[in-house]
């Protein structure tokens, strides 16, 4: 989303803050978790992210967790891999496992990750975060 789309949005997340694995995460071995602050904020066009799995290879894709405002969500991208791999991991065709994280039942922030590519299974774990949103609210005031 370009900065002024993000803008003119009425409700946004600003922040996520305690993000914490409450379950692994079980990674792979070729992969590691980036280190990061419990406290992440949006850039002006909106991208909260909130985890990055890098691999130890350049050979190997990068994986982003982000929140997706729109769909209430915690989603998953693949980057530094062709178009095709990125769609077959959005699809999530045989093989490709992850892009939209498993909401837990009865929680409103808890969510299951499972990640997996063809012949690697990347992460399993659970994480909980908090987010602050920022609310336009709109209307008139009338004075009698």
């Amino acid at each position: 989303m370009n900065r002024d789309d993000y803008a003119k949005q009425p409700r946004k997340a600003k922040q996520a803050y305690n993000i914490r694995w409450t379950q692994g995460p079980v990674l792979d071995k070729r992969y590691a978790l980036a280190d990061r602050s419990n406290v992440v904020s949006s850039t002006e066009t909106g991208l909260l992210e909130i985890f990055e799995i890098i691999p130890n290879s350049p050979d190997l894709p990068r994986f982003r967790g982000r929140w997706d405002e729109k769909a209430d969500s915690l989603d998953i991208d693949l980057l530094h891999a062709d178009e095709r791999m990125r769609k077959a991991f959005e699809a999530g065709r045989p093989g490709y496992i992850g892009h939209r994280a498993v909401r837990v039942p009865g929680s409103s922030r808890a969510f299951e990750v499972k990640m997996a590519i063809p012949g690697i299974d990347i992460c399993v774990g659970m994480i909980t975060l908090n987010l602050l949103r920022e609310q336009m609210v709109g209307g008139s005031l009338g004075f009698h």
